[in-house]
């Protein structure tokens, strides 16, 4: 426990990530006064499971965190930050762009990576919902190998898509399911992807989730994991959370931990 709190510290607490840190703080604190939507905001980046929602037409979303996963081979990888930008074109299509700076250190391949990853630009399409109800759309970005770091660049485009559905159980609890197929950041390599996530409103404040999903890729085990996490809604358009998890088998992370917050204007 001291080996991995030392690496932790070493990696997250760089005068860049401090900085980060303060201007996010002092944003969220004057974001309220500017609130005008009714609807909460629906945030598709503490969880794997992505939400079926689409931004509202000619609404800006940002979604930002970090995330740290401790791997069963000893290395790690941190995302310091991972940003998803947002935008309602019309009622049921939005734009969105998504960058992410990681570090990695991979101890049984002595591999140690730093910078931008690729970044990916993409469209959610929701194509059925019935309001309180359900809802259905697909996603998909498309990475570009140009705009990363040369320790992240796959030398190659590459795609990740979903079919995203969602739907109701009552006023408090929702269900969501994800399937498609996805990238690997790691081995650079595609891999499909199913998940499933429920969620659960304690009261107009705070909203408890939880989360399944696996990882599949040719020749290799798959990756099972799971998290438990919480959302604070500060206003409608701003949400705080947090969620940590472990893998299921020995293919995925010893554990992981997500930390973020996302707005709306």
């Amino acid at each position: 426990m001291h080996r991995c709190k030392a690496n932790f510290m070493h990696v997250c607490w760089t005068p860049h990530l401090k900085k980060y840190f303060q201007h996010t703080t002092l944003f969220l604190l004057l974001l309220p006064c500017a609130a005008t939507a009714q609807e909460k905001i629906e945030s598709d980046r503490p969880t794997e499971t992505q939400s079926a929602q689409t931004v509202t037409r000619k609404m800006f979303q940002l979604e930002s965190g970090v995330v740290y996963r401790r791997l069963e081979s000893g290395g790690y990888s941190f995302q310091h930050p991972e940003v998803l930008v947002r935008y309602g074109v019309f009622k049921n299509l939005e734009l969105r762009a998504r960058a992410t700076a990681e570090t990695q250190k991979l101890k049984s391949e002595n591999i140690n990576r730093y910078g931008l990853e690729p970044v990916e630009v993409g469209v959610k399409w929701e194509i059925a919902q019935k309001p309180q109800q359900y809802a259905v759309a697909l996603l998909g970005h498309v990475g570009i190998p140009k705009l990363s770091s040369t320790d992240h660049d796959p030398h190659k485009t590459y795609v990740r898509w979903r079919a995203l559905a969602e739907h109701n159980v009552g006023e408090k609890l929702k269900l969501e399911y994800n399937a498609g197929m996805d990238w690997s950041s790691e081995d650079q390599e595609q891999n499909w992807i199913a998940a499933f996530s429920p969620l659960y409103e304690l009261s107009d404040k705070w909203l408890l989730y939880g989360e399944v999903y696996s990882f599949f890729q040719k020749q290799a085990l798959p990756q099972h994991q799971a998290r438990v996490g919480l959302e604070y809604f500060i206003s409608a358009n701003v949400e705080l959370d947090l969620n940590a998890g472990a893998g299921l088998n020995k293919a995925a992370p010893r554990y992981f931990w997500n930390a973020g917050f996302g707005f709306r204007l």
